[in-house]
């Protein structure tokens, strides 16, 4: 059947935090009031397809954003392990960017803090951003 949010809200595998229950089936939201969305890779338009499953934190803060976006060589940040891509988009946009944090080349990250940063508002204002991770699970 997949990951989605109806399956980790029923296993009790996400904080109670972050449930919207005033929605049916309830939904899951960020710190910011934008939906989580999670569900197996490809399956979240307009974010690419890849083996695994796609947590979307949709309405991000620039600042949060960039917090949330740095990663280390082994594909670690502050959401997880294993992230195999992000990608960026303005919120009600097409994908804007799409990155592997680490360079398989070379095997360091992909992305300097200076790059996310820009990634961070694509558009060159501030405002939020769509964040799409795909993990390679």
């Amino acid at each position: 059947a997949g990951v989605n949010e109806a399956t980790l809200i029923n296993a009790g595998a996400v904080p109670s935090g972050i449930i919207d229950n005033t929605t049916t089936p309830p939904k899951l939201r960020n710190e910011w009031g934008g939906e989580i969305l999670v569900q197996a890779s490809g399956a979240i338009a307009p974010f690419p397809a890849a083996t695994g499953f796609n947590i979307v934190y949709r309405g991000v803060p620039e600042a949060a954003c960039t917090r949330l976006t740095s990663t280390d060589a082994s594909g670690t940040s502050r959401v997880g392990s294993g992230i195999r891509f992000i990608a960026f988009a303005l919120p009600g946009t097409t994908l804007t960017n799409v990155i592997a944090p680490i360079d398989p080349a070379t095997g360091l990250p992909a992305l300097t803090p200076s790059e996310v940063a820009g990634f961070c508002r694509p558009d060159g204002s501030t405002g939020t951003v769509d964040i799409l991770y795909t993990f390679n699970r």
